[in-house]
Order: C-alpha cells, then sequence, then structure tokens
C-alpha cells in the first residue's frame, strides 16, 4: 500500500485535466478545484500505515497474519455489507479527527 505522499506524487504523471469553466490545469494536487479530494485520498491511504487505524481500515488478520485494506475486498454477502456500513467502524474510538 503506497502512502499518501506517493499517491500525490503519482499524480505528476503528465496527465491532463480540465476544470469546467477554467479550462486546464496544471497541478491536482493544489488547485483549489481538485485539492480536497487529493487531500482525503492521500489521508485515507496513510490511516493504513497508522496503528489507531488499523482495525477500521483493514480486515482482521487471516491464517498467516496478512492484513487486506477493506476498500480491496469484494463482498460476498449482505451481512459483508452491514458490517461495512457500520458506523463503529468508519473511526476508530482513540483517534481524533483527521
Amino acid at each position: 500500500m503506497r502512502t499518501g505522499a506517493e499517491y500525490r506524487e503519482a499524480l505528476h504523471d503528465g496527465r491532463r485535466v480540465w476544470v469546467l469553466g477554467e479550462g486546464l490545469i496544471e497541478d491536482v494536487t493544489v488547485h483549489p478545484a481538485t485539492r480536497a479530494v487529493v487531500d482525503e485520498y492521500a489521508a485515507w491511504y496513510d490511516r493504513h500505515a497508522d496503528p489507531a487505524w488499523q482495525d477500521v481500515v483493514l480486515t482482521p488478520p487471516d491464517e498467516q497474519g496478512g492484513r487486506s485494506p477493506w476498500g480491496y475486498i469484494v463482498p460476498k454477502s449482505a451481512a459483508d455489507l452491514g458490517e461495512w456500513g457500520d458506523p463503529s467502524r468508519r473511526r476508530p474510538s482513540s483517534a481524533a479527527a483527521t
């Protein structure tokens, strides 16, 4: 899993992005129309390495102790979807708002 900084750097790959009413923007990581989305995705990546968030954003350990990001898991049942929608899983009780 990459870090938020690696995600931001990956966005500097020569992509061309146009914003309605403004035209071509040079850098999606700092432009007012796209910066907030980039910030949220970077924070999502960083939460995977934050011990306070791991029980929220990662699956329980498998038989080998490995964990996967919930965002990469395909639901297999309605119960899976119900668990993902549980508000208590969205933020660790010890984490400050990030």
